[in-house]
């Protein structure tokens, strides 16, 4: 399909609109018919944009991680922790539009068997350019390591941002405050990172530790031999 403003503009309506409907009615009660009509448009035309449901949730997570790293490859030249930092408020404050509709889709999402599940084998390829993303963060940071320990941080950032928003959906705090206390004390502690890497034992645990992350987060083939 051309990449056309008028198709890019159909496209992003029914996307809106499955968002604000899996919202307010739920994600199993939802059907396609019911998105097409709620978009005011046929349900051959929903179709022709997203096979199904399930592809509408795996748009909104490509849509995401594509946003990450754009915002990752223009920032400025400071340490990992302080990068990491500023990615993270970018990233929760990007989601707040999509807060509702996160939560209402955090099952289907969290269910190893479906479709659409954000660690499953159809959102590889998204969760991959998102670890590609933060391996930049690292490689051109000023405190940036050595090139072989630069994937195995880049697999931990990767985890603790997947895990961050998570906790942030969770967060029932005024204006999600616990999450960005969090945030402030994650960032101190991987400041600390740099030096310790000089340890012999941190740099052993944290190669396993990114191994083990990358099965699951990422995708066994991303992982260390």
């Amino acid at each position: 399909m051309a990449k056309t403003a008028k198709a890019e503009q159909t496209r992003r309506h029914i996307l809106d609109t499955a968002l604000e409907l899996f919202t307010s009615k739920g994600y199993d009660e939802t059907t396609m018919r019911d998105i097409a009509a709620a978009a005011d448009c046929s349900l051959g035309l929903a179709y022709r944009y997203f096979e199904n449901k399930q592809a509408l949730i795996l748009e909104l997570y490509r849509e995401m991680a594509q946003e990450t790293v754009a915002y990752i490859e223009q920032l400025p030249i400071e340490s990992i922790a302080n990068r990491f930092q500023m990615v993270m408020v970018y990233r929760l404050q990007g989601s707040e539009a999509y807060r509702d509709a996160l939560g209402a889709l955090y099952s289907e999402a969290m269910k190893p068997s479906s479709d659409s599940s954000l660690l499953g084998d159809n959102a590889a390829e998204m969760r991959e350019a998102a670890l590609d993303g933060f391996v930049y963060l690292v490689e051109t940071a000023k405190d940036a390591p050595k090139q072989e320990q630069a994937k195995q941080i880049a697999t931990l950032l990767y985890s603790l941002h997947f895990l961050f928003i998570q906790f942030w959906l969770f967060d029932r705090s005024p204006k999600q405050r616990v999450s960005y206390e969090l945030l402030d004390f994650v960032t101190g502690a991987l400041k600390q990172l740099r030096l310790l890497l000089l340890v012999p034992y941190v740099t052993q645990a944290l190669a396993k530790l990114s191994n083990i992350l990358a099965q699951v987060f990422v995708s066994s083939d991303m992982s260390d031999d």
